[in-house]
């Protein structure tokens, strides 16, 4: 037992001398590594953006069935009409339009659509009557 009392107390002064000798160097290589860790955790993101080449698919946003984005609705759908860059409003499906007196009612005349039939008055109902038809 007593052996193991100096062989306790050899290596407890061992080491508190290692530390008092190098204490400077400890510390500084703590310190030092403190600020390397957190400096890499903190630039990590960066360089894993740098790194790698992104391909953005799709768009971003809250969409839902009712309310899809103005691209996509561009690409599967036109309109009676669109306005230009230059604010002009230029036919797409119509021919023309008529306004009514009161300024609240459109009638616009539809070009030919659907193997030859031309439809006046086109409107969401009848379109979709008529697609409805045609499968």
């Amino acid at each position: 037992m007593a052996g193991n009392k100096k062989l306790f107390r050899y290596y407890y002064w061992v080491i508190l001398e290692f530390f008092k000798k190098h204490s400077r160097l400890i510390l500084l290589s703590f310190f030092i590594s403190f600020v390397a860790i957190i400096g890499f955790l903190s630039l990590s993101p960066y360089i894993k953006v740098a790194m790698t080449k992104q391909e953005v698919i799709g768009l971003v946003g809250q969409y839902d069935i009712n309310n899809p984005p103005d691209e996509i609705v561009n690409k599967i759908s036109n309109g009676l009409v669109t306005v230009t860059d230059k604010g002009e409003i230029i036919p797409v499906i119509a021919n023309s339009w008529e306004v009514d007196p009161q300024g609240t009612r459109y009638r616009s005349i539809s070009r030919t659509i659907f193997s030859g039939e031309i439809i006046k008055n086109l409107r969401a109902k009848t379109y979709l009557t008529i697609s409805k038809t045609l499968r």
